[in-house]
C-alpha cells in the first residue's frame, strides 16, 4: 500500500494520528503510513479537526479540500 493514491474525489493520504501530542507536526512515515501529531484530544471530533487543519497548512490548501472519511 502506498502512502498516498489516486482517489476519484482527488487523493487519499494514510495517516496513523497521535492524538493528545506535546506537538502538532508531520512527523515521518511508519508502517505505511503519515504520522501525524496533534494535540487534540480524541473525543468529539476534536482530533480529526486538527489533522485536517495541519494538513490544509503543510500543503497550502483551503480547509475545505481536506476531509477524513
Amino acid at each position: 500500500m502506498a502512502i498516498v493514491e489516486a482517489a476519484s474525489s482527488g487523493v487519499k493520504i494514510y495517516i496513523k494520528v497521535v492524538p493528545n501530542a506535546s506537538r502538532k507536526e508531520l512527523s515521518g512515515v511508519v508502517h505505511e503510513r503519515l504520522k501525524v501529531h496533534v494535540q487534540a484530544p480524541p473525543e468529539s471530533g476534536k482530533a480529526n479537526i486538527a489533522v485536517c487543519s495541519l494538513i490544509t497548512k503543510a500543503l497550502g490548501l483551503k480547509k475545505i479540500a481536506v476531509t477524513i472519511s
